[in-house]
């Protein structure tokens, strides 16, 4: 089983101690101060506020940091595609 859970807001009051300890993975997207950095990727350093947005990502898991460029659609495609395939 996956269990994904997602914030706009990275603060400590909203990711909490227990949800930090029960998700060890964690995927960062652009935030907005190095503070809101360190509460998403759990470790200070990560430079999470430098990312570019648009599918500009870190993947934090064990103290290792890797950054990742995921696929970015825009809203536009994405109706563009429901009204062609009639989804």
């Amino acid at each position: 089983m996956h269990v994904v859970a997602c914030t706009q807001k990275p603060t400590a009051a909203v990711v909490g101690s227990l949800v930090k300890a029960n998700f060890p993975l964690r995927l960062v997207g652009s935030v907005a101060s190095p503070e809101d950095a360190k509460v998403a990727a759990g470790m200070r350093g990560t430079g999470a506020e430098k990312l570019l947005g648009r599918g500009d990502f870190l993947l934090v898991n064990k103290g290792q940091v890797v950054r990742f460029q995921a696929a970015w659609v825009e809203e536009r495609e994405i109706r563009e595609w429901i009204l062609d395939t009639g989804y």
